[in-house]
């Protein structure tokens, strides 16, 4: 699909979906830096320190906020967010120069395998965010 015709389905669906958009060696290395700091968490907080709570599969709700909330202020977050093809994108999607990012509607959402019952629902990661009803949400499973 070329880039015209990703731009108008943005526009006329609301959403479009970009297949294989980062780089496997891209995501690794965020995953990896996000499971270093997962990592950190259980070392010090002791009542975490639990070999039952691994990254791709934490059990404990407490333990998935800390770790959600603490997200959003890491290097590798900041990084994702100023990814030259993420702005690129952006750019060419709106047709504008200027944008910015919500202070605090920004993150990762955590669904975890096997789970039922997920920290945030979908409607906050999309049309329910506040700051703006231009708001762009990328999705990278």
């Amino acid at each position: 699909m070329t880039f015209a015709n990703y731009k108008k389905k943005f526009h006329q669906e609301g959403y479009v979906v970009i297949k294989n958009f980062y780089r496997s060696m891209f995501v690794k290395k965020i995953r990896d830096s996000l499971k270093r700091h997962f990592d950190f968490i259980k070392k010090k907080y002791p009542e975490y320190n639990k070999k039952e709570y691994t990254f791709d599969n934490p059990k404990n709700e407490s333990l998935i906020k800390l770790f959600y909330d603490s997200v959003k202020m890491l290097p590798c977050t900041i990084e994702l967010l100023s990814f030259s093809k993420t702005l690129s994108l952006v750019k060419k999607l709106y047709g504008m120069k200027h944008f910015g990012f919500l202070r605090s509607a920004y993150g990762f959402r955590l669904d975890y395998p096997n789970r039922s019952k997920f920290l945030t629902q979908l409607h906050q990661d999309y049309h329910a965010n506040l700051g703006s009803p231009d708001g762009l949400v990328f999705y990278t499973p």
